[in-house]
């Protein structure tokens, strides 16, 4: 069955005085990087090292078209997506923000056993769906 697995990453404050790359900051606003395996279903911002530990999303015939599915499942964990790599995963275009703690997860898709046909459509679908997203219909002019 086709199943969508994702990955992450995570930069949380650590109230150090470094960033993740171990460059200086303001004393106390420093942040700390881990990348993974993520739950969307769970926890955005639980970051595990193992794929065995967190759940995909799976496709099962009762919801519906595959590629419907797809490209519904993709859109809302990712929201906007701006690149793939042409094979099975796709990155968010913007990180998900918790700005009350300052927590921030970049996010990218890893679809499995998904035709590549079905990937071909599904990059065009999420395409259309998110053109027509950001379309503004013209006004009359007076």
């Amino acid at each position: 069955m086709p199943r969508i697995y994702y990955t992450g990453t995570l930069i949380e404050p650590d109230g150090s005085d470094t960033d993740p790359n171990g460059e200086p900051t303001e004393p106390g606003y420093g942040s700390t990087m881990t990348d993974g395996w993520i739950d969307p279903s769970w926890s955005r911002w639980t970051v595990y090292d193992d794929r065995d530990d967190v759940a995909a999303d799976v496709w099962e015939p009762a919801d519906g078209p595959m590629i419907d599915w797809l490209i519904d499942t993709l859109i809302m964990r990712l929201s906007w997506i701006e690149t793939h790599d042409m094979n099975e995963t796709l990155y968010a275009t913007e990180p998900d923000e918790d700005i009350e703690d300052g927590r921030s997860m970049s996010m990218a898709a890893h679809m499995h056993d998904v035709p590549p046909a079905i990937v071909t459509a599904v990059l065009h679908g999420i395409r259309n769906r998110q053109r027509r997203r950001t379309h503004q219909p013209e006004r009359p002019s007076a």
